[in-house]
């Protein structure tokens, strides 16, 4: 919204609108999910994801492929602790990759915000899809209306 408060004349309360995240379109995770999904039960454990990885020759350590595999399961909510590193399912990979938007009490603005391993699932989604960005809806401004 910076970039537009110069020449904007209309009601100030449309200056607060948020960013929109940049998002990765669900059918490309989708994709990406069922390649690397080796024994096809619809859930991916870090063997698969470091299996895949390596397969298309990701510069990706074992470490940083749990380090994604644990972020990814962060915010997961657990009956019994057996359950706390299941494989992943899809939803936990969207969310993985999903930008928020947050309250920045410095600048007292908001901004998108994403975890910390976002860009490793970025390189490994770029296995599917080379423009795995959905093209950003154009912002509207409303504007007076001229009789």
């Amino acid at each position: 919204m910076k970039e537009i408060e110069q020449d904007f004349s209309g009601p100030a309360k449309y200056l607060n609108q948020r960013d929109a995240p940049l998002e990765i379109p669900s059918d490309i995770i989708k994709t990406f999910f069922r390649a690397c999904d080796a024994d096809c039960n619809d859930r991916l454990s870090t063997d698969e994801l470091f299996r895949y990885s390596e397969k298309h020759q990701l510069p990706f350590t074992w470490d940083q492929v749990n380090e994604m595999f644990l972020d990814a399961v962060r915010g997961r909510v657990v009956t019994s602790e057996d359950k706390r590193y299941a494989p992943l399912v899809l939803d936990e990979i969207i969310a993985a990759v999903r930008g928020r938007h947050r309250w920045n009490t410095v600048t007292k603005e908001w901004e998108v915000a994403y975890r910390p391993t976002r860009d490793y699932w970025i390189i490994m989604l770029q296995t599917v899809s080379e423009r795995i960005f959905a093209m950003p809806v154009p912002r509207v401004v409303p504007t007076k209306i001229k009789a």
